[in-house]
């Protein structure tokens, strides 16, 4: 699975949506400043949006890419 943390307020987080539905990468919407998306977000210790954190079938994170610029640079590595 392909999670992408947002919160209302973050400048960059339309650009990380946008990439990914250009790129056609299927993820989760996960709005963190909503108390579940604030409990999901802790569980994978996120502290910074935009956030993509891909996991494996077992639940547990595999990569991490925080920031526009690092989804950007890896986005590549997000095709599954």
């Amino acid at each position: 699975m392909i999670y992408l943390f947002t919160t209302p307020g973050c400048l960059n987080c339309p650009p990380a949506k946008k990439l990914l539905e250009a790129e056609h990468i299927p993820a989760i919407m996960v709005d963190a400043s909503r108390p579940e998306g604030l409990l999901h977000a802790r569980k994978f210790k996120v502290s910074q949006v935009p956030c993509i954190v891909m996991t494996n079938n077992e639940g547990g994170e595999v990569k991490r890419f925080s920031g526009i610029e690092d989804i950007r640079t890896h986005y590549s590595a997000l095709h599954v």
